[in-house]
């Protein structure tokens, strides 16, 4: 008798366990929800007692197609939120794993490949990410691929025609990430592979490039007005004429413990543009192009890492042990925003070691000159330790300003103007977004914010150790197109915040994370966007996101830039 008591108080101390992650709402209550973000439910669907919602906004719609802009709201496991994915949105499905990734692959190929070679090299960079995919899988966590083949299973009860295969799913979410890891570190693309000559030959540095345009900011404290958190974060990025009309909001609730939260995605991805969970935990990621990169194991990295990470971390301090935690392969940033401790950090993250050898990747006759850091430099003033091929820089870190002394003579060496007024708090290095003021990526970036409640991410690494590993010559032939305007926006953004360091509500903070659109101070940033048919306005490549952390609210802007901007407030639905 007794020995069964025992087993039925442990049975209903586990149910009140995961109690709290099975409570849903009524679907009343989400009808209600919806209303209050200007959504209207249009179709509901259930699978294996669980709900699947696919709602439409009353008035925000594609500037081209006059579709009206989507969220979907998911229930259940995995297995079960994917297939009802795959039920209410198998068309864009569809589209993401068919026409996105065989387009999106374009945006690596350099703009003075031999017309006649690009197709040839096109077929190489798809079969890199083909036998990479296979690599990846061992380290996606299972609740991404059973997410996956619940996925495939909806689009096939959908539409018994579908063109979405599992094979396909996985190159659309991994991918990406497979083709940097090569592209990062590629004078390391001989290894364990055989090209032909032609391969090896367009299989240049030259001939690749890296669509780099992404930035993220955290304030909070005394540099807002109104004492929330405000997370700000964009995702430019190739969209090949898919992302645009398919980019939508999707709120899991799973059942099995992890945190419920909002994604800034497009149905097929399993992974977030940008993540706000229900504890008030932002997350982005930003590209950081280095050759600490591992092709023989690219890992989990990226969109899949930032949701991930979000389901799992109730705290930033949580959301990075996950990270370092994780087995990695590509080089990127994240930011973890925590709108319930107001705290941010910077997450500078390279492929999972337990030994990273910095100098290893500089190019042999900077370090014989003696333009840069020894080991016993690097173990005297480096104030990071690395955790796993991890280096943070939380919103209070400190920058070892002895590295900066190095700046002088490497901007000398490759004939660039140096003034050490360019590295202050407000400095610039680049005036303009179109100057070509620094070393390319052989110098040591600045930090700007010397205060506890700003910090700014845009797409390179500043600890000085991480910033040694972005110096790999390959990887710098491959961005080289990028790497000026990269510190531009950095100085820019942090100017900016600067500038309204007091004032800034929901609103400023939006228009800080919106600097770069086209009604803003830089409308010729984006010229080379695609125009809208009519031409009256262009493409947003990718989308950008505020939250208000404290409050737990997302807005979003993607499509078309003419398009309205959407609302989740994510407690309507989760609580």
């Amino acid at each position: 008798m007794k020995k069964w008591t025992f087993l039925f108080v442990g049975l209903f101390f586990v149910s009140m366990l995961f109690s709290q992650s099975l409570i849903v709402k009524s679907l009343d209550e989400l009808e209600n929800a919806f209303a209050r973000d200007n959504y209207e439910i249009i179709k509901t669907v259930s699978f294996q007692g669980k709900r699947g919602i696919l709602a439409q906004h009353k008035t925000a719609c594609n500037y081209e197609t006059k579709d009206k802009k989507k969220v979907l709201y998911l229930e259940g496991n995995a297995y079960q939120m994917g297939y009802m994915t795959g039920l209410l949105a198998e068309k864009d499905v569809q589209k993401m794993t068919t026409l996105f990734l065989d387009k999106v692959i374009f945006a690596f190929i350099g703009w003075d490949v031999d017309p006649d070679k690009i197709k040839i090299l096109w077929q190489i960079l798809k079969a890199i990410i083909v036998e990479l995919t296979k690599k990846s899988l061992p380290d996606i966590p299972q609740e991404y691929l059973q997410e996956m083949k619940g996925i495939v299973d909806g689009c096939k009860a959908a539409n018994q025609n579908t063109k979405v295969t599992y094979d396909d799913l996985c190159m659309l979410n991994v991918g990406i990430d497979c083709l940097l890891s090569y592209i990062y570190a590629i004078n390391n693309l001989w290894e364990g592979r055989k090209f032909s000559a032609e391969e090896s030959d367009l299989l240049k540095p030259e001939n690749l490039r890296i669509p780099v345009m992404c930035n993220a900011f955290s304030v909070f404290g005394r540099a807002v007005s109104d004492g929330k958190h405000y997370f700000g974060r964009d995702f430019m990025f190739p969209t090949a004429d898919v992302f645009e009309y398919t980019a939508c909001k999707i709120i899991y609730c799973p059942d099995d413990g992890r945190i419920p939260l909002v994604s800034m995605t497009a149905p097929g991805f399993v992974g977030s543009i940008a993540s706000m969970n229900k504890e008030g935990i932002g997350i982005g990621v930003d590209m950081s192009p280095s050759g600490n990169c591992n092709h023989k194991r690219p890992g989990l990295n990226s969109l899949i890492l930032v949701r991930h990470s979000a389901h799992r971390g109730a705290s930033a301090q949580d959301a990075l042990d996950k990270m370092i935690q994780t087995q990695r392969g590509v080089s990127w940033d994240y930011i973890i925003a925590d709108g319930k401790n107001n705290r941010s950090v910077v997450v500078e993250a390279g492929h999972t070691t337990d030994n990273l050898n910095f100098l290893q990747y500089p190019p042999d006759n900077l370090q014989k000159a003696n333009l840069l850091p020894d080991q016993g430099f690097l173990n005297y003033y480096e104030n990071q330790t690395h955790q796993k091929g991890i280096m943070v820089r939380w919103n209070d870190y400190q920058y070892p300003e002895n590295f900066l002394s190095f700046n002088k003579k490497l901007f000398q060496f490759f004939n660039k103007p140096y003034n050490p007024a360019d590295f202050s708090e407000r400095g610039y290095i680049n005036k303009k977004h179109t100057d070509q003021n620094c070393p390319a990526a052989y110098y040591f970036a600045p930090q700007r914010e010397n205060k506890d409640d700003v910090l700014v991410m845009i797409n390179h690494y500043v600890v000085p150790s991480m910033r040694l590993c972005a110096m790999n010559p390959a990887t710098v032939v491959v961005s080289k197109g990028n790497l000026n305007d990269i510190q531009w926006r950095y100085d820019e953004l942090n100017n900016q915040i600067l500038e309204n360091y007091g004032k800034i509500d929901f609103e400023k903070a939006r228009q800080l994370i919106d600097f770069l659109a086209p009604y803003n101070q830089f409308p010729d940033y984006y010229q080379h966007n695609k125009p809208s048919s009519d031409g009256k306005t262009k493409v947003l490549r990718g989308s950008v996101s505020v939250c208000n952390l404290t409050d737990k609210i997302m807005q979003s802007h993607f499509g078309f830039y003419e398009d309205e901007w959407v609302t989740i407030q994510l407690m309507n639905y989760v609580e």
